[in-house]
């Protein structure tokens, strides 16, 4: 009896698996999404670079760490709609330069990025997307990973802060 159960656990846990391929509520999956060159991607986790000032931060919110903050609640995107970029994303990291005062502290994009550039990796099966965006006096090197299940990855490099990734998912953009 214990060699038939050990037999058939070994069965099922070398049987082969299926791509995990998901679809956007309208049904469309990552290929047709970024073909659409329309799709917003909201991000539940931020993950600044470690640094000792990240480190003495004790007003996250609750289930974060200075290296994982949810944004769970928190109103943030990056939209691509044809070759405009608009991203509005919370920041949590060092400021490397005195910037003007803004009542704004988190990473503003809007306009037409620099450099873009799309690449579909079949071995790893997902997206990347490589961009340069410019502001008042701050400049943004992006790379967006988006895989088949529809999360993303979101790497932002500034030229006046600490860099950032984001964590998320990404859907179909219908104008708002």
């Amino acid at each position: 009896m214990r060699l038939l159960l050990i037999s058939l656990i070994f069965l099922v846990g070398c049987t082969s698996s299926k791509e995990l391929v998901k679809r956007s509520q309208s049904g469309k999956d990552i290929h047709e999404l970024v073909a659409s060159k329309s799709f917003k991607i909201v991000s539940d986790w931020a993950n600044p670079m470690a640094n000792s000032q990240m480190l003495s931060i004790n007003f996250l919110p609750n289930g974060s760490s200075p290296f994982a903050i949810t944004l769970v609640g928190n109103n943030n995107f990056l939209i691509q709609e044809g070759d405009s970029v608009r991203a509005i994303l919370p920041f949590y990291g060092e400021q490397r330069f005195a910037k003007a005062y803004t009542d704004n502290a988190g990473i503003e994009m809007n306009g037409i990025p620099e450099n873009y550039k799309l690449n579909f990796d079949e071995k790893k099966k997902e997206y990347k997307i490589h961009f340069k965006m410019k502001d008042k006096s701050e400049v943004y090197n992006v790379k967006i990973r988006m895989y088949q299940n529809l999360t993303t990855k979101i790497y932002v490099s500034s030229s006046h802060r600490s860099s950032i990734t984001y964590s998320g998912r990404v859907k179909d953009y219908v104008t708002e």
